[in-house]
C-alpha cells in the first residue's frame, strides 16, 4: 500500500510489521511490481485497514450471517467499506469480495464472540423448502443436508 501511495514500481523490505490478518503481513512480496502495475493500469486503487477494522466486520458477519470467514477475507470486506464511506466506490457499482479461508483456521489469532449453534433460535431467512422462519441453526443443517431429502413435513430442521 505504501508503494502504491508513494508511485513506486515495487514495494521496499518492511521489518517488523504485524496484524492479525497474516496471510496479507508479506514484507516483501515477490511479485510486488506486477501487483502495482496491475493496480494502476486498471485504475484501481490500494488502502490499509486497522485490526479493529478487521475485528469489526468479523463480528459483524458472525452476528449477522453466522459465518466466521478468515481475517484476511474480514479486511477486504473492511476496505469495501472503507472505499464505499469514502466514495471511491459509488452506490450503483458492484464489487466482488472473495473470502479465502475459515476463521476456524485462526482459533488463537482472532478473538471474536461467535453465536454458538443452538445457543438461541433467531429468526432468520424463509427454510428453502417449506418457507417456514427457522432459526439460523436449522437453516444451516437444511443447506449441509440438502442432498439428502426432505423429512417428513417438508423441513429439514
Amino acid at each position: 500500500m505504501k508503494a502504491f501511495e508513494a508511485g513506486l514500481d515495487e514495494s521496499t523490505l518492511e521489518d517488523g510489521t504485524h496484524t492479525l490478518a497474516f496471510g496479507l503481513n508479506v514484507p516483501k512480496a515477490l511479485g510486488d511490481f506486477l501487483v502495482l502495475r496491475g493496480v494502476r493500469e486498471s485504475g484501481g486503487t490500494a488502502i490499509a485497514v486497522t485490526d479493529d477494522a478487521i475485528l469489526d466486520e468479523l463480528r459483524q458477519l458472525a452476528a449477522t450471517e453466522g459465518t466466521w470467514i478468515c481475517p484476511e477475507g474480514a479486511a477486504c470486506l473492511a476496505a469495501v467499506r472503507q472505499l464505499r464511506e469514502d466514495g471511491w466506490i459509488r452506490e450503483h457499482e458492484r464489487v466482488v469480495v472473495l473470502n479465502t479461508g475459515a476463521g476456524l483456521k485462526y482459533p488463537e489469532t482472532v478473538s471474536v464472540d461467535v453465536p454458538a449453534w443452538g445457543s438461541r433460535r433467531t429468526p432468520c431467512n424463509p427454510c428453502i423448502c417449506c418457507g417456514d422462519i427457522c432459526s439460523q441453526r436449522s437453516m444451516m443443517a437444511a443447506t449441509f443436508r440438502s442432498s439428502v431429502g426432505r423429512r417428513k413435513g417438508g423441513c429439514y430442521a
